[in-house]
């Protein structure tokens, strides 16, 4: 349990220093003329909440997936037969012909 925990640290230490260091990069590039604090903060939130959503859609389709709600989908093969062999297609060409 020690050994997860220090992990976890080392490795939001080392996550903690590259943001660090690629702030000092970017600010340093732009030669003083880049984002104030405000642009910096919409930045960082609009990556959190892409980050956030991303992560979301990504639970969902796993949750999904193991708990077979899936599994519908697949219920017709590409023939439009489905599991009891009776064709699920519908005749579409004629349709509106019998009433004229």
């Amino acid at each position: 349990m020690l050994a997860k925990v220090a992990l976890v640290v080392i490795l939001t230490a080392i996550l903690a220093a590259a943001g660090a260091w690629s702030f000092d990069v970017v600010s340093s590039l732009q030669g003083g003329a880049g984002l104030s604090m405000h642009g910096y903060i919409a930045a960082g939130l609009g990556i959190f909440f892409s980050c956030l959503i991303g992560f979301g859609l990504m639970a969902l389709l796993f949750y999904s997936a193991r708990h077979g709600h899936d599994e519908a989908s697949h219920k017709y093969d590409l023939t439009g037969d489905d599991a009891a062999g009776t064709d699920s297609r519908r005749d579409f060409t004629n349709q509106g012909d019998e009433n004229r």
